[in-house]
């Protein structure tokens, strides 16, 4: 937790209207109170915390979401609810497997909804299931219309995304564009130990391999078909998953003699008109003890009209637009060239069953971070703009 608290800077709040969200995956159900009683005595003084927690069978992978809030700052009417999901699929497992895989509850959402300045946001906690490509291409579209009707959401969590890349795809002096066919299956088919032995090796994210990593990562594969309104910022770090949870080293041939497909399992999406990412804030925690890296992401929230390419443009909630007028794209400014002094984090999702359109006028922003155990801290809003940073692991 100490790593996930300096990750965040919850120390030392970038503003007094910042706020942290902090999401959790597969945490064992006796270490609850533990976590909660950790951040209740380390936030900062005049925080007040939420928190919401999803059981799951057995105890052990359990979706834990903690938001640490300045006291000046009204979150209302924060709800949360729990959504189990299959673990698997019929498919290769037979029916009688499926049907006692169908009562575990290992896998799903812990989503919140509240108001903040009569503006509704969700907050969606996740940990999909894993097991082939069918099989996740559905539950991303399960995920996609569950909050279909809510406005404004962030979804940060454990997607269990690999990237379809093993051995074959390295270029060689013999062969400098490797054909690369690689089935995105749990258990990798290829050798993996040059890659592994490349990713421990890089120095920073500009490592070649980085990049067609990110290119050939499922998630970004499909989600311009089956999540089409929600945003994501540049991937420019190496994959979250999966590391040696003592030496922070990739680690994707395991003792058993089992092979992982490496991958940015740990991401953090948004949609709606009062959502903004900030840009370059998208990066990856340092943080040992689990076999995940945890990703944050600062968020602003306000009102915004999204362009497309991690445009933005923020409304003037003064000035009337005139619907005949068309901006100059030449003279339009760009969003991220003013520093905001107000930024807020979060780390977590929520859903609303049918909430009041938005209103207000104002805009915040919030920074997410996702971690095994997963963490994040917003920032309330000034009279005009504000900024959040979210965090999942």
């Amino acid at each position: 937790m100490g790593c996930i608290k300096s990750s965040l800077g919850i120390d030392a709040p970038a503003t007094p209207d910042t706020i942290y969200v902090i999401g959790l995956q597969e945490v064992i159900s006796d270490q609850i109170g533990n976590i909660v009683s950790y951040f209740a005595t380390e936030k900062p003084a005049n925080y007040t915390l939420i928190h919401g927690h999803k059981k799951s069978t057995g105890g052990k992978f359990d979706l834990l979401t903690i938001i640490l809030c300045p006291s000046h700052i009204k979150i209302i009417e924060p709800t949360f609810v729990s959504t189990k999901i299959p673990s698997t699929s019929s498919k290769g497992f037979g029916l009688r497997a499926f049907a006692q895989n169908s009562f575990l509850d290992t896998k799903g959402y812990l989503s919140v909804d509240f108001f903040i300045d009569g503006v509704a946001y969700t907050l969606v906690n996740v940990h999909l299931p894993f097991q082939d490509a069918v099989f996740s291409k559905k539950n991303f579209e399960m995920l996609n219309e569950k909050f279909s009707k809510q406005l404004n959401v962030t979804i940060l969590g454990d997607f269990n995304t690999r990237s379809e890349f093993d051995d074959s795809c390295i270029p060689t002096r013999a062969n400098q564009e490797p054909l690369c066919q690689v089935e995105f299956t749990k258990n990798a088919i290829g050798d993996v130990e040059k890659l592994q032995n490349a990713l421990n090796a890089c120095e920073d994210s500009q490592c070649p391999v980085v990049a067609r990593l990110v290119s050939s990562d499922f998630l970004n594969e499909v989600k311009v078909i089956v999540m089409r309104e929600y945003r994501e910022q540049r991937i420019k770090f190496p994959p979250s998953y999966k590391v040696d949870k003592d030496t922070g080293e990739y680690m994707l041939k395991l003792e058993n003699g089992e092979k992982r497909l490496v991958g940015y399992a740990d991401r953090i999406l948004v949609k709606g008109e009062y959502l903004k990412m900030v840009e370059d804030t998208y990066k990856m925690g340092d943080c040992k003890g689990n076999d995940h890296f945890p990703v944050m992401l600062d968020v602003k929230f306000g009102e915004f009209s999204y362009t497309g390419e991690g445009s933005y443009t923020e409304k003037d909630p003064y000035t009337k637009e005139d619907p005949d007028t068309e901006e100059d794209p030449d003279t339009k400014e760009d969003p991220y060239t003013e520093e905001d002094p107000y930024t807020e984090r979060f780390s977590n999702t929520r859903q609303f069953a049918e909430a009041p359109p938005p209103q207000g006028g104002k805009s915040r922003t919030k920074r997410t971070k996702r971690t095994k155990t997963r963490k994040t801290r917003k920032t309330r809003k000034t009279r005009k703009t504000r900024k959040t940073r979210k965090s999942r692991r």
